[in-house]
């Protein structure tokens, strides 16, 4: 039947990678919703083995998981944590949340003045899927806005946000410019 373990509880007893518990620590923390065993697996981790905080939280930025670990360290086991590491992601989860609710805010404006234009636009990821996936707008780290907008109406949508004061991150030729709005 094989073998029904979680990834990360086959990690936790890899100890042939050199960051086995960290990479075990960070993969349970990294999904919305925990069930009892694996919030049992992060307590333990926790109160039990030698963390490298520092690697955690590096290995949390550069994979874009840091708001679940914060989220789910928190859940498990703010008691059992470094008090620094505590207040450190405490902070972070809010900020993110505040960022986030800013970026909500100008994905209705957008919207708001695309349809005044009468130009659909379904907002993608950030903000939304954050509050649609994980039910929390703190959770999913958003470092922009994505829109999905009919082909026809793609040159009309972009001298809105032109008026809104958003620009390409370069600057494009005329043929550039043309094909870009094309596609």
């Amino acid at each position: 039947m094989g073998d029904q373990r979680s990834t990360a509880s086959r990690l936790a007893g890899d100890r042939s990678h050199p960051d086995g518990l960290e990479t075990t620590l960070l993969l349970a923390c990294a999904r919305n919703r925990l069930d009892l065993e694996t919030i049992q697996q992060i307590k333990t981790i926790v109160e039990e083995g030698e963390v490298d905080w520092t690697l955690v939280v590096r290995s949390a930025i550069a994979n874009g998981l840091t708001p679940l670990l914060a989220w789910n360290l928190a859940r498990s086991c703010s008691d059992s944590l470094p008090v620094e590491l505590a207040g450190a992601l405490s902070g972070w989860l809010a900020q993110n949340r505040a960022r986030n609710l800013a970026l909500a805010h100008e994905v209705l404006t957008i919207v708001d003045l695309l349809e005044t234009h009468d130009i659909p636009a379904i907002p993608i990821k950030g903000p939304v899927l954050a509050k649609t996936l994980f039910g929390d707008l703190a959770l999913r780290q958003s470092g922009d806005l994505d829109f999905l907008v009919p082909e026809p109406r793609v040159s009309s949508a972009l001298d809105v946000l032109g008026s809104l004061g958003y620009q390409l991150r370069q600057s494009l030729g005329s043929g550039q410019d043309a094909a870009y709005r094309r596609y």
